[in-house]
This record gives structure tokens, sequence and C-alpha cells, in this order.
């Protein structure tokens, strides 16, 4: 398959950044200022070390890796086949989405709102913080870490909800609902 990448030096930058592929991988390392926008219909996608405003990430069949993006607003991904991995990676609003796929989030800070939507996957958090959360998995576990107390909100129709008495909280909302899924949280050390 093709890989198609874009490096960019600092010094060197785009205010908006629109890609579109119906077969290869994507590899964005550059400076974008206000915009980033890729689709993909057959391919992984990957984005790194810079801090565009928005970023739009979207694929059929592929993973999404996304790391050490700091200062970004909107953060949005879809997938409906393919894992998502977010890592060192800092902004305001985050949301992701897919059919079918992990949802992994590492030492990642959103200052307001998260989504995350799964119909088939768990939804991994490590290191993990928002202002307000709703995690959602029709067929999948939701477990990790968070960095901050919060009010949890849960539901699971056919799963088990284990949830750390050290992390209950007021600092903001967890809404957490699984079909058919295990429910288990704590704070990170």
């Amino acid at each position: 398959p093709n890989t198609y990448s874009f490096f960019m030096f600092k010094s060197f930058s785009f205010n908006n950044c629109n890609i579109t592929s119906s077969s290869g991988e994507i590899e964005v390392f550059g400076c974008i200022n206000n915009s980033l926008n890729i689709s993909t219909t057959s391919g992984n996608i990957e984005v790194g070390y810079y801090s565009p405003k928005s970023v739009t990430l979207s694929t059929n069949s592929g993973w999404v890796n996304l790391q050490k993006l700091t200062e970004t607003d909107d953060i949005t991904i879809n997938t409906t086949s393919g894992d998502i991995d977010i890592a060192l990676t800092t902004c305001d609003n985050l949301t992701t989405k897919s059919n079918s796929g992990v949802h992994e989030f590492s030492d990642v800070i959103v200052t307001d709102k998260t989504k995350v939507e799964s119909t088939s996957g768990d939804v991994k958090l490590n290191a993990f913080d928002s202002g307000e959360l709703e995690l959602s998995t029709t067929s999948g576990d939701v477990y990790g870490e968070l960095l901050s107390k919060k009010t949890f909100i849960t539901d699971t129709a056919s799963g088990d909800i284990n949830i750390s008495h050290d992390a209950y909280g007021e600092k903001g909302e967890c809404h957490i609902n699984t079909t058919s899924g295990d429910i288990t949280i704590k704070m990170s050390k």
C-alpha cells in the first residue's frame, strides 16, 4: 500500500490542511495553524507533534494514532473498523466514534468534554482526565485510571461495575454506559 508522509519544518506552516485518500497510509507531522482534516477509505492515519486548532480524522478501514498535540481546541475521530490511539495530548474537546475497534488514551488531558462511542471494542484510559466524560460501548469494557475524582453515573445491562472508592469526587461528571461489558475505574498513581 502507498504511504503519504508530510513532514514540515517548524518555520514552515499551513493555515489549513485537507487530505483525502481512497487507499494508503497518511502520516502528518507538521505545523498546521488552524484545521487539519484527513479522510481515507482504507488506510491508517498518524498525526503528531504540532497543534492545529481543530483536528478531524476519518477512516473506514484503518487505525488512527494521534500523539503529542497540545493547545488544540477540538479533536474528532471516526473509524468504521479500526483502533484509535491517542497519547501525550491536551485539548479542549475530544470526540471519538468507532463501530469496531479499541479506543486507547494515554496521558491525555481534555479541559472541557470527552465523548467516546464504541459499538464493539474496549475503552482504555491511562492517566486520563477530562472536565466531563461520556463513555459508551455496546460490546466492550471500559477501564483505566483517571487523574481527578469524578461524580459517576454508570449503567451496564450485563457486566460488573468496579469503581475505586478514591475515584469518587466532585471534579466533573463521568457517564459510563455499556450494554455488555465491565466498568473498572481507579485513580492514577
